[in-house]
């Protein structure tokens, strides 16, 4: 494919310059249209589930921390942190979740835990900032 033409614009909406070109036709190719969308790379940070007071250590503080989201709406910069279960939601079960690990040999929170790193299920929590983790 030949490049026949550029060209310039914001072609799916968001803001952004975009590029379109234009690739010449020959005997055994029709041509057609390639559109590259300037969409910025995804940055996930990397956090440790269940650590909800950035101390690097499981304790009864992280559940209260949790409490403290929950009922007293103390705002978090990484609800994925909050999400023990990984259920995608922010809840009661995750602080009961936390205290069952801890204190009665419940099962672990869902990774990342042991260590600090991304997480790699879909869903809608979010972590924009977790200083713990380097």
């Amino acid at each position: 494919m030949d490049p026949a033409g550029i060209a310039l614009g914001d072609f799916d909406g968001n803001g952004r310059l975009d590029v379109a070109v234009a690739n010449l036709a020959t005997p055994r190719f029709w041509g057609d249209v390639s559109i590259l969308l300037n969409r910025p790379c995804e940055q996930r940070v990397v956090f440790r589930r269940g650590d909800t007071n950035q101390n690097a250590i499981p304790e009864i503080g992280d559940a209260v921390t949790i409490l403290r989201h929950l009922f007293a709406k103390v705002p978090t910069t990484c609800s994925s942190a909050l999400d023990v279960n990984d259920d995608d939601r922010l809840d009661i079960a995750d602080p009961i979740g936390l205290l069952r690990y801890l204190f009665a040999r419940g099962i672990p929170p869902r990774e990342p835990f042991r260590t600090c790193d991304v997480d790699l299920t879909p869903g809608t929590t979010s972590c924009d900032r977790f200083d713990a983790c380097p």
